[in-house]
């Protein structure tokens, strides 16, 4: 039994009745193997990495970075799914440099995850102090579209606001 990608996606060719060695064909298990490598390279990736902290003791005012676009893939289905998110806090003596945010978004966005668990709690270790944080989400998947959904049905929004743990 073959456990490669190029190998398994080989496999599903042919189970789904296709000749995996058409010319048209002959090159997808590589290619797919090539794109999944990419859209989940964020299980490679350590989010302590990025973070570098600056002292910020006298700011206590709410700190935002907003607009972060991201794909991901549905883990449900393995279809992409696209959004925005907005992120905010309050620090406790210790702030982050802010293209900081769009690089932690991007190494859990190349993760397989429902789309809600992009704005779920996530424990990093090394995070910001925090007394709060807050999170908007905005987005949707492909699939809703393949499922007959109208496109202004595709979007989704969720808010959080919570303290660190």
């Amino acid at each position: 039994m073959t456990r490669s990608i190029p190998g398994l996606i080989k496999q599903l060719i042919k189970l789904l009745g296709e000749n995996p060695e058409r010319e048209g064909l002959r090159e997808t298990p590589k290619r797919i193997d090539k794109m999944y490598q990419e859209l989940l390279k964020g299980y490679r990736l350590n989010p302590k990495s990025i973070f570098k902290r600056f002292d910020g003791e006298k700011y206590t005012g709410l700190i935002v970075v907003s607009d972060i676009d991201f794909y991901s893939l549905c883990e449900h289905h393995l279809l992409p799914f696209h959004g925005r998110i907005h992120i905010g806090y309050i620090p406790d003596g210790h702030i982050l440099g802010l293209s900081k945010f769009a690089r932690l978004v991007e190494i859990f966005a190349r993760r397989a995850a429902g789309k809600t668990d992009k704005t779920n709690r996530r424990r990093v270790e090394g995070k910001p102090e925090s007394q709060r944080r807050s999170r908007v989400l905005r987005g949707g998947t492909f699939l809703h579209e393949y499922a007959g959904r109208k496109k202004n049905q595709q979007q989704n929004q969720n808010f959080s606001y919570d303290r660190f743990v």
